[in-house]
């Protein structure tokens, strides 16, 4: 029985379809407040369950996850933006070119 459990734990773990579902989801959607609750609904699957195989499987966790994408999609923005267009809206609001900053820094990590 020892050796027939190793021989389990060995065996690949295949994602889950409804993972792969969740994760397209989010990368469409990310912009939406989405919640734990409708995701695990839309997946079929208990949201602790989700939850836990989502880290699994991405290596962070849905939140962290959905932030990343957020500020991904900031930054592409701002590149796409004429420099002087840029200047100016980092004028506009300094506290937000703050926590901009410090977010980005703790996703490019």
């Amino acid at each position: 029985m020892a050796a027939a459990a190793r021989d389990a734990r060995k065996t690949k773990i295949e994602r889950p379809t409804w993972l792969t579902r969740v994760v397209e989801k989010l990368a469409v959607e990310y912009a939406e407040r989405l919640t734990l609750d409708e995701l695990s609904r839309e997946a079929g699957v208990h949201p602790v369950h989700l939850s836990r195989v989502f880290r699994k499987f991405v290596g962070e966790g849905i939140g962290e996850h959905v932030h990343r994408l957020r500020v991904r999609a900031a930054c592409e923005q701002m590149r796409r933006l004429k420099r002087r267009s840029r200047k100016s809206a980092w004028r506009s609001d300094s506290q937000t070119r703050g926590h901009f900053t410090r977010t980005f820094r703790r996703v490019a990590e």
